[in-house]
């Protein structure tokens, strides 16, 4: 199991939270456990050891949880320069641009039109846990 630790933020990123629907924005919580799951070479799944809900985003760029894994919950992993890693929707671009997992300094996702992977909030570091 892996921690993602966000660069704009000194704690690690949690997916919580009630129902959450399609509409309903990703409720992030900070201090808990994602566990990054390989899909397909360079495609992973996150999905919350807590809560048991899979990351995902819609064509909008919204990030929310659900329970059932989908092509909405995969995600181009990307091993940037600075040894951070992106994580960018795999199904989803806004205007040709990739869409990127990205949290702001408060642990608030911002949405994918609005993100670039150079942002620093873009960037998590996988911390492997036992």
């Amino acid at each position: 199991m892996e921690i993602l630790q966000n660069i704009s933020s000194t704690k690690p990123a949690k997916l919580t939270g009630e129902q959450p629907t399609i509409l309903q924005p990703l409720l992030c919580i900070f201090a808990g456990i994602l566990e990054i799951r390989t899909v397909a070479v360079g495609i992973v799944a996150i999905k919350g050891v807590e809560s048991e809900y899979f990351l995902a985003m819609n064509k909008s760029g919204r990030l929310y949880g659900k329970k059932v894994c989908n092509e909405d919950c995969n995600f181009i992993e990307l091993i940037e320069e600075n040894h951070y890693n992106t994580y960018a929707s795999a199904k989803w671009t806004h205007k040709g641009k990739e869409m990127f997992v990205t949290l702001n300094h408060k642990g608030v996702p911002m949405k994918g039109k609005k993100t670039k992977k150079e942002h620093r909030a873009s960037h998590f570091l996988p911390l492997a846990i036992s």
